[in-house]
């Protein structure tokens, strides 16, 4: 009945190299390497294992482990609320502290001694060897307990090695760049940050006798490195040769004639160039003065316009003045006429009707001559403003192109001096190379 009590309790309890635990922490007796193997009376008839906190039946008088019991009674075991040895339905349990003393001073073996550790004690000691913060002073902690690195990096390490760990193989400690001095991971300063730290020594794109030089330099280093490819310093006047810096000046003195020919070539071509500049300049400025010309003659047409519409106005002023003596004589009839018939009411109303008629058509003549006058008053004026603005936009084209064409000259006398110039020098200085190699 026993053993099949026990069977039952297979899926209540779990093992561990130490204790019997379960989810809610540790719930079994002690799993441990003893130096003599503890006696049958000293286990749990429950888990198999030395009781931890054990408790005595008061049927059959074994031990359980306090909290192996606990779990027996509140499991769903046939039965569970009977004794899981004797099965006796009505039972009591008290704590055994003898038992309890007894075993913690059983001795034991480390579970580290595979791997080296040669501490045996109690029992009751285990625990604070086992724990690296042990309040223990006679009690040192085991230095072959597997523990994480407290970097994150996932390597499990023996505690006697972790100084070293930490120092000089872990990929997470921090280290300071040897080149910049910048402070990251072993692991980050050694891969990523080698490859844009400014002051990791790369080599020399030319492979020159400098040899290595920091990352942040090497763009002022190919500045003046000698293996490094540049062009001809007559590159501007056509040679396209190309040689390392430190074979420039040869290739200079070797090629001396050469790059005379160059360069008065391309004076030659610089000079050609503003000449047609310079023509182009005349060309553009004859045409200026064509257009000038042009204008002068319009102008001089608007000019007769003008005058022939003063005439028209002095003209239309002389027929007013007609037609004013004309008024001023019919009036002086009406007058006479007056005079002579007083009493012929039937003349002087026609009389009267015709003064009426000339006065309404002297006053019409009157508003279509003012009418005239203004027009052509205004259309002088008009003629006068474009007249003006003309001849000031033809003085102002006209000085800009003079200005221009000067500019033009004084460039084109200057370029010839310095082409002059330079010529001189270079064939100076050619002489001079020339005469020194021939005294050489």
């Amino acid at each position: 009945m026993a053993g099949k009590c026990i069977d039952e309790l297979e899926d209540v309890v779990e093992t561990s190299p130490v204790t019997v635990k379960d989810d809610s922490g540790e719930v079994g007796g002690y799993d441990c390497d003893f130096v003599e193997p503890p006696s049958d009376d000293l286990l749990c008839k429950i888990c198999q294992y030395p009781a931890r906190d054990p408790i005595l039946t008061d049927c059959c008088g074994h031990n359980f482990c306090n909290h192996c019991m606990e779990r027996y009674l509140q499991s769903k075991v046939i039965d569970h609320d009977k004794c899981p040895f004797c099965r006796e339905e009505k039972f009591q349990t008290f704590p055994d502290r003898k038992t309890a003393r007894y075993i913690l001073s059983l001795q034991v073996f480390c579970p580290n001694k595979s791997k080296g550790c040669s501490w045996c004690g109690e029992l009751r000691s285990l625990e604070a060897h086992l724990n690296e913060n042990s309040a223990s002073s006679n009690t040192a902690s085991c230095l072959f307990t597997e523990l994480q690195c407290s970097n994150g990096c996932g390597v499990v390490v023996q505690r006697r090695l972790v100084e070293g760990h930490l120092k000089s193989e872990c990929e997470l400690r921090e280290v300071k760049c040897e080149y910049c001095n910048t402070t990251g991971s072993y692991r980050w300063i050694s891969s990523s940050h080698e490859e844009e730290c400014p002051g990791y020594p790369v080599e020399c794109p030319n492979h020159c006798e400098t040899g290595h030089v920091r990352r942040e330099e090497i763009s002022v280093h190919l500045e003046e490195c000698p293996l490094a490819v540049v062009k001809c310093p007559y590159a501007v006047v056509g040679c396209d040769s190309v040689v390392r810096r430190r074979e420039k000046m040869d290739h200079v003195m070797g090629s001396v004639v050469q790059h005379m020919e160059y360069t008065m070539l391309t004076n030659q071509k610089e000079l050609t160039v503003l000449e047609k500049r310079l023509d182009a300049k005349e060309e553009e400025l004859e045409r200026v003065k064509r257009d000038l010309q042009d204008t002068k003659d319009r102008l001089g047409k608007k000019e007769i316009v003008v005058k022939s519409l003063e005439k028209s106005l002095q003209d239309a002023e002389d027929r007013l003045d007609v037609k004013e003596k004309a008024i001023t004589s019919i009036k002086q009839e009406l007058e006479v006429t007056r005079c002579v018939v007083k009493g012929n009411g039937e003349t002087i109303a026609e009389k009267g009707k015709e003064l009426a008629e000339a006065r309404k058509n002297s006053e019409h003549v009157q508003t279509q001559l003012k009418a005239a006058i203004a027009e052509k008053g205004r259309e002088m004026d008009e003629a006068r403003k474009n007249s003006e603005q003309v001849q000031t936009q033809l003085k102002a084209a006209i000085a800009e192109k003079g200005r221009e064409i000067d500019q033009l000259r004084q460039n084109s006398v200057k370029f010839q001096t310095q082409l002059k110039t330079a010529i001189a020098r270079e064939l100076k200085n050619n002489s001079e190379q020339v005469q020194t190699q021939l005294k050489a």
